[in-house]
């Protein structure tokens, strides 16, 4: 690629992140607060404007990374900017035709986070993330044991054969359990227990997310906490724009950092070879998968070499999502068809989801799949805003930052819905065990 390519598509890209930020800046302005949509929106600034503009000025730089681009025709990465604008701007329409239709309600639900009821359902959970979080350890001595295998695990190369790794998705339920503890810290009635059970929590979370060797997990367990109390209620001020983007910073900063951190946890010593880097060498090394994705999967499809439409085997994944591993029979996921198309991969390739749209629909998967989405976090956001609870603020958080990543950067349905697995099935039991009615006028 040469330097007018170069310099032409950083400034495209530049173009296009300032206009998502501007209507980023609109919608925390009128709201005062972080919405489902607007961490959607800060996520495709992240991986559609950030990570292509690192990626192209790291283009010449490495041969590895440029082995893993299946074309150097021009036209292509002019063109997956053009799909990138229409997509966001199909989803751009959409949220706000979808965000207007209003609706309204005599009875409003409420969830107490102070009584009886919301304590003891956190505890069931607590009890079902620590005995789950055992059983998928217990292959391999104690819980903590496993933290020497998290890397092997992660790339399918464990030497343990562990027949019980149907419980990995239910210790989820430990991060959920901390989250509770820390938000109801000051309003139960049960101080000293709660206090107990947040601690073990914490410990036990803190085992399984190295257990688990996910950076971004890590980072979004801090991220969860830090959003939801910075989003209780935002002004527009430079003071609060300033935090926003030294919390964004600090983010990017210690996930550079986190690489070196997990290795010293597995192995007790300092990693021979230090990866802390530059800011634009995170979001290289972290988010411009993406823009591989997008130029290779219009490669293959303007080649004839993308296989029918997608769309019924992910339907079909919903289903086997949640059958444990050996009961699976030819469950192809987009990840696995993604990753299948890099020979030299030394390991999973996921979805971005622009690729994941051409993938399903082909090409007017852009037009098909912004919509969708859009009706989604249309539908999420007022579901949650139907019980007010500081609870489902937690859970309003939690989708917006876990969520809207897994959609964003990590695009695979089936996937994504089975990664939510805790959070769906923590709101239910809080919902049938501690919501009540109240009696309104009118509602949102």
């Amino acid at each position: 690629m040469n330097e007018i390519d170069i310099s032409l598509l950083v400034i495209l890209y530049s173009i296009f992140g300032l206009f998502v930020l501007s209507n980023v800046y609109i919608e925390i302005k009128k709201n005062k607060k972080i919405e489902l949509n607007t961490f959607f929106e800060l996520y495709i600034f992240l991986v559609y404007s950030i990570a292509p503009i690192v990626s192209v000025l790291f283009i010449n730089v490495n041969d590895l990374i440029n082995s893993y681009y299946f074309t150097e025709k021009i036209g292509y990465y002019y063109l997956l900017y053009v799909i990138t604008v229409i997509f966001y701007l199909i989803y751009y329409f959409f949220i706000k035709l979808f965000s207007k239709k209003e609706y309204y309600t005599k009875q409003k639900k409420t969830i107490d986070i102070s009584s009886n009821s919301f304590f003891f359902v956190n505890i069931l959970i607590s009890v079902i993330g620590l005995v789950s979080l055992v059983l998928w350890t217990k292959a391999y001595g104690k819980p903590w044991d496993i933290i020497k295998y998290a890397s092997a695990i992660r790339s399918g190369y464990s030497p343990i054969v562990n027949k019980l790794t149907f419980f990995k998705p239910f210790c989820y339920f430990l991060l959920m359990g901390f989250y509770n503890s820390f938000i109801i810290f000051k309003k139960t009635k049960f101080k000293i227990l709660n206090f107990v059970v947040l601690i073990i929590d914490f410990i036990f979370s803190v085992i399984f997310l190295f257990a688990n060797d996910s950076r971004m997990m890590m980072l979004i367990f801090v991220m969860c906490l830090i959003f939801y109390y910075k989003n209780k209620n935002i002004n527009i001020s430079l003071k609060n724009i300033l935090q926003l983007l030294i919390i964004a910073v600090g983010i990017l900063f210690l996930l550079g950092r986190l690489d070196n951190i997990s290795y010293y946890v597995r192995n007790g010593v300092k990693r021979p070879n230090n990866t802390n880097g530059t800011i634009a060498q995170v979001v290289h090394d972290e988010f411009t998968y993406t823009y591989r994705n997008g130029v290779n999967v219009l490669y293959l499809y303007n080649n004839n070499l993308l296989p029918s439409i997608h769309e019924f085997k992910d339907l079909k994944n919903i289903v086997f999502a949640w059958i444990p591993e050996r009961f699976k029979q030819g469950n192809e996921t987009l990840g696995a068809l993604n990753t299948s198309y890099y020979v030299n991969s030394s390991g999973a390739i996921p979805t971005d989801i622009i690729t994941a749209s051409i993938y399903k629909f082909h090409i007017v998967g852009i037009i098909i799949m912004p919509i969708f989405i859009a009706y989604l976090i249309c539908l999420l956001e007022r579901m949650l805003k139907k019980v007010k609870s500081e609870y489902t603020d937690l859970i309003y958080t939690l989708c917006g930052c876990y969520l809207s990543l897994r959609l964003i950067a990590y695009y695979d349905l089936s996937d994504n819905l089975f990664s939510c697995f805790y959070i769906i099935i923590s709101y239910i039991l809080f919902y049938i065990f501690s919501a009540k009615t109240e009696k309104e006028e009118g509602g949102y």
